[in-house]
């Protein structure tokens, strides 16, 4: 493997191993201001929804750049 990979791999791994350690902190439910009302939400759960979705958004960009790569070398 390239050592991005490897780096970025470490990152995910840590970040899951942080959420377990800490999963009673996730949970705890705290008062969050969304702008105009407040709700009641665990505030680590949030943020790791948040990191789930910045990690799958980043895949589908990688994959969509590959195809579109591919396809421009197999039409040269």
């Amino acid at each position: 493997m390239k050592t991005r990979t490897l780096f970025l791999l470490a990152v995910l791994i840590s970040i899951a191993a942080f959420a377990a350690l800490n999963w009673s902190a996730f949970n705890a439910p705290t008062t969050l201001s969304v702008g105009v009302a407040s709700v009641q939400a665990p505030l680590g759960l949030v943020m790791l929804g948040l990191v789930v979705f910045l990690t799958a958004l980043f895949l589908v960009f990688v994959v969509y750049l590959q195809a579109a790569v591919l396809l421009d070398t197999r039409r040269h």
